[in-house]
């Protein structure tokens, strides 16, 4: 065989060394062909696949077979291989097994590698259900096949167990309110969608197992089993409609839900075999037909016992309905008018009027108003009535369908008050007209405004009827809209038109009479001789203005002008004067309506930028959470923050920093724009959801553009502000699922952008989160330690030597926290939380007291100690004035001289200006206490701080101390920091001394003291005295390290 391996066979191969092997069989090979094949076989490691394999040739004899092959096949060894296929495989016939091995391999030649399913009956009757993979091979001039045989049986059950399962859940599928269940033959539930579960009040897995009639109630449960059982027995068809049932439902009070349900048959399809119940809930629609049928029966009992007349006239005016109080009324049987016109009800002489006002409403399709007229009729005895008709135009009311006529016999009245019969009709019609405004008055002001104007001008019958608003700076009234009775229309020109105040005094002193202005003749009253000149009222001879009151107050005038002079009576002044209070209630109405749209605003919208505010975001992030977890997408949520907004509010006052906050605001709008929504979560904090995306890359690129947008300084106009932004995001579901956790991670990683540099954006980072967490947790360990009765912190010091003597000249002092959990913790682990958390003064007056007082027990044992012991001091305290009183005042508590104490401060600590106080630095020089800077070279090397502050000392860090000698780089540094020291007469301390190379190069060049492993570690204050006693170790060979 070659020693190329086909691409099936180096698969198999490769899985075999990925995979647990078996126990190794040794293949078994009949003679003739092992010498060819074993060795091949052998390459392949063959008996170690996994994976069943059996080798064969053209005549259907088994070459060799592996391990997992002679399983498969319940056989040994020696009685598959050599053997023929017809001795493996039970076919029926002989021929059979020749006809379908002699076209595999047929085909084999054509294609030389192929896959197929095939079931093998074996002959000790067992059938297999396998896949084959087959793949021929030359070996020297024979072709052999090696087939790769895996049992797909639990493959192919689990198909078919999917298939039924589809095959059920579509025999279910309905509308999502609807009901569906699969009944078993011994009709218990199999299976029921949610509806089932919300109508039965219990939950789909309860539901499984239980006889569907247990569901129902007695009668429907009987329904049921008869109709399942004419199902069962084939007495019925495949489906039994329009059953109706009642439902037995778990904590329903009103006895349970009526369902509309029909069965279909499934029980003799082998995926189903199920009886399908689809059912719609219909109690609501019961409810509601029962409902209907009571309001039906109850209009009907209100329309027969009624006093008036009620008539439903068709589009021809013919009637379709008449109650039966014509029967009463005039004698006249409802039935006999049904299908006659409904002008008919009126005399001869009266019908005109009555088919008038007919007319008129069929023209009213809006059914705006009620047509009326007064029209008499005459009954059965003969008698004359007279009736007070109102027609009204009710074609789009479904339930009428037509013009519905409302009739009363008004007679009587009349009668009593003959002499004042016109004025009695009208002021039935004016108290019609009014009771209409009363009932369509709406919030909408403008709508209810339209109303009042037009019919106050039908009513009256006047040639205009307009608004004006008053106002009161400067006193005035604007108008605000007329109609135009004449011409049936609303006059656009007269809006906005002023009428002040100075040109009419005595109109407005009687107006603020709130009493309503009558003016029959304007040319001819004093209050409006100014008019005449005035082109715009020289049509205006009469006029009727009933001012428009609101708490009070005089919000307006209602104005009925006519072009003729006209004396307005009673029954009108009153009319206008309700109108005016109906616009009132109009204007009322229309300010409820704008404070609760206000109340709303102010609940879910900020008041400073318009967007929406915490509510809202909270409310739109869980809709968008539910519908991105239901359709399985991403949704992505970044939380922005304006870097040195602070700065802004402290240095130019809130007023900027609220119009700095609103013109990010509408930055972000621009921004975003339809890609997400924007909303402020307080201060100047925002978040900007986006829905649905693909890519993370969006996201990165619709920050980026944010942060791009906001990095700018005139977001206020004719102020300069350099803000920018700093942004988190965080990703559902990657990192996290609920709406607190994301804003959560959301402001992790905006900080993990401040932390970067700001005027970024980060995503959230799970380990850089972590290790923020674990800083916050050791600030609340730290707070607790520094509270705390018992000390937790010990302090270190590592002695600073004079390398040419061996001398110590001076000790560091380093605290050490003794972490109840982590064991000893150095400052570089927990000095940075201590500044974050405002803890660094706390500790810094712990150790000066301490170092003085230690400083003090060493003069007790050796009353001539006198090394100076260096302490390391946070910027932050370099800045506070109260830094040399805390000083001062533990010299003075422990009687420790000022030369005693240095204090080290970092290079990076100093060129921060703000954080150091020249001052304070001054009076610690005055007080006699040594300044040292430490880390030089580290900083921004601005060398103009060596002139103007009081440093007698600097340190060179270790980082450029490590690399001599062997780096030319480092000791061209070290070279250079030495001139300097020389030139301001400093004296300087190398750090991180640890071999004896380094000692002797940097006495070569003139260093006299160092610190370092190569001298000691930091020691217990107790073993200090020992070591200076001892002496450092001389500068020719290395020491044995101090513990």
């Amino acid at each position: 065989m070659p020693r190329s391996r086909t691409p099936a066979f180096s698969s198999w191969a490769h899985g075999a060394r990925q995979e647990d092997t078996r126990t190794f069989v040794a293949s078994t090979v009949i003679p003739l062909r092992q010498s060819a094949v074993e060795k091949s076989l052998r390459q392949a490691a063959f008996d170690h696949l996994p994976v069943p394999v059996v080798c064969m040739n053209a005549s259907a004899q088994v070459l060799a077979a592996n391990a997992a092959a002679i399983d498969m096949l319940g056989l040994a060894a020696d009685a598959v291989v050599g053997r023929h296929l017809s001795e493996l495989v039970a076919f029926r016939r002989h021929r059979e097994s020749a006809r379908r091995w002699a076209k595999l391999w047929a085909r084999l030649q054509e294609r030389s590698r192929l896959a197929l399913r095939a079931k093998l009956p074996l002959v000790d009757g067992r059938v297999l259900a396998l896949e084959l993979d087959a793949e021929l091979m030359r070996f020297e001039q024979e072709s052999v096949v090696a087939i790769a045989l895996r049992d797909i049986a639990a493959q192919r059950y689990a198909e078919r167990e999917e298939r039924a399962a589809r095959a059920r859940l579509q025999a279910m599928a309905q509308p999502a309110t609807d009901l569906a269940l699969l009944v078993g033959a011994d009709r218990r539930v199999l299976s029921a969608n949610a509806a089932t579960e919300v109508a039965t009040g219990v939950a789909s897995a309860d539901l499984l197992g239980v006889p569907f009639e247990y569901l129902l109630d007695e009668a429907s449960s009987a329904d049921f089993l008869s109709a399942f059982e004419a199902i069962r027995t084939g007495r019925a068809g495949g489906e039994r409609p329009g059953r109706l049932w009642r439902l037995r439902t778990r904590g329903d009070g009103r006895g349970g839900r009526w369902i509309e349900a029909v069965l279909v048959d499934r029980l003799h399809d082998p995926l189903v075999r199920a009886v399908v119940v689809s059912a719609r809930d219909v109690t609501e629609l019961r409810e509601l037909a029962a409902r209907a049928e009571r309001i039906e029966r109850r209009l009907v009992v209100f329309a027969e016992n009624a006093a008036d007349l009620l008539m439903v006239l068709d589009a021809g005016g013919i009637v379709r309905y008449q109650s039966p109080a014509i029967r009463a009324a005039l004698g006249i049987e409802p039935e006999s008018t049904l299908g006659q016109p409904g002008a008919a009800l009126a005399i001869e002489e009266d019908r005109p009027a009555l088919l008038k006002a007919i007319q008129a409403a069929s023209i009213d399709v809006a059914g705006k108003r009620t047509h009326t007229c007064l029209v008499r009729a005459t009954g059965a005895n003969g008698a004359v009535h007279r009736l007070w008709v109102g027609i009204r135009n009710c074609t789009s009311e479904p339930a009428l369908g037509g013009l519905l006529v409302t009739a009363r016999d008004v007679g009587h009245v009349l009668s009593q008050r003959a002499g004042e019969g016109p004025q009695q009709v009208r002021r039935l019609e004016f108290r019609e007209r009014l009771l209409e405004l009363a009932i369509h008055t709406r919030a909408d002001f403008a709508q209810s405004l339209a109303r009042v104007l037009r019919t106050t001008a039908e009513t009256l019958r006047a040639d205009s009827v307009s608004f004006w608003r008053h106002m009161r700076n400067p006193d005035s009234l604007l108008c605000e809209a007329m109609f135009e009775g004449r011409h049936d229309r609303f006059a656009r020109d007269w809006v906005g038109v002023e009428f002040p105040a100075t040109l009419f005094p005595e109109y407005f002193a009687r107006l603020r009479d709130r009493q309503p202005l009558v003016v029959a003749d304007v040319r001819k009253s004093a209050l409006t001789a100014g008019l005449a000149g005035d082109r715009r009222w020289g049509a205006v001879r009469a006029l009727l203005d009933a001012p428009v009151l609101l708490d009070g107050a005089v919000q307006g005038v209602l104005c009925v002008h006519h072009e003729t002079p006209r004396h307005w009576d009673e029954d009108e002044v009153n009319f206008a004067a309700t109108a005016a209070l109906m616009v009132s209630l109009a204007m009322e109405a229309a300010q409820r309506q704008e404070a609760e749209s206000r109340i709303e605003q102010l609940a879910w919208y900020d008041s400073l930028t318009g967007l929406p505010n915490r509510n809202l975001l909270r409310e739109t992030m869980r809709d968008m959470i539910m519908t991105a977890a239901n359709r399985r997408r991403r949704i992505a949520v970044m939380l922005i923050d304006l870097d040195r907004f602070k700065d802004v509010n402290d240095t130019l006052g809130h007023l900027v920093g609220d119009a700095l906050i609103k013109s990010a605001a509408q930055v972000l709008r621009e921004t975003v724009g339809d890609a997400g929504v924007v909303a402020r979560l307080g201060g100047d904090e925002f978040v900007v959801l986006i829905n649905e995306f693909e890519h993370r890359q969006e996201v990165a690129l619709l920050a980026a553009r944010i942060a791009q947008a906001l990095h700018r300084t005139d977001l206020v106009p004719n102020v300069d502000t350099q803000v920018s932004a700093s942004i988190g995001v965080a990703l559902f579901p990657e990192h996290g699922r609920e709406m607190s956790t994301l804003l959560k991670n959301a402001d992790a990683a905006m900080y993990q952008a401040k932390r970067d540099g700001r005027n970024q954006f980060s995503f959230f980072n799970p380990i850089r989160a972590e290790r923020a967490a674990r800083e916050v947790q050791l600030g609340i360990q730290l707070l607790k330690a520094v509270q705390g009765d018992s000390p937790q912190f010990v302090v270190e010091y590592q002695p600073q030597v004079h390398m040419e003597t061996g001398r110590v000249v001076g000790l560091e002092a380093l605290i050490r926290w003794q972490h109840p959990a982590f064991g000893t913790l150095t400052p570089d682990r927990f000095i940075g939380v201590a500044e974050v958390s405002g803890l660094s003064e706390r500790i810094t007056r712990w150790v000066i007291n301490e170092v003085c007082a230690q400083i003090r027990r060493w003069r007790e044992v050796h009353a001539g100690f006198d090394i100076p012991v260096a302490i390391n001091v946070a910027g932050r305290e370099m800045g506070s004035a109260s830094l040399p009183i805390l000083v001062r005042s533990a010299l003075v508590k422990h009687d420790v001289e000022p030369r005693m104490i240095t204090l080290e401060i970092t290079e990076r600590t100093l060129v921060k200006e703000s954080e150091i106080n020249n001052d304070v630095m001054s009076e610690l020089a005055s007080l006699g206490v040594g300044l040292v800077l430490d880390d030089f070279g580290t900083g921004y090397s601005m060398l103009g701080y060596l002139k103007r502050m009081p440093i007698q000392a600097l340190k060179i860090d270790q980082s450029f101390v490590e690399g001599i000698p062997a780096d030319a780089d480092s000791c061209a540094i070290v070279h250079a920091m030495l001139a300097v020291a020389r030139h301001f007469k400093l004296k300087v301390i190398a750090e991180g001394v640890e071999t004896l190379e380094q000692v002797q190069y940097m006495r070569s060049i003139g260093c006299e003291y160092a610190q370092g492993y190569f001298y000691s570690r930091a020691l217990p204050a107790q073993t200090i005295l020992e070591y200076v006693e001892r002496g450092a170790p001389e500068a020719d060979k290395a020491p044995d390290i101090v513990p």
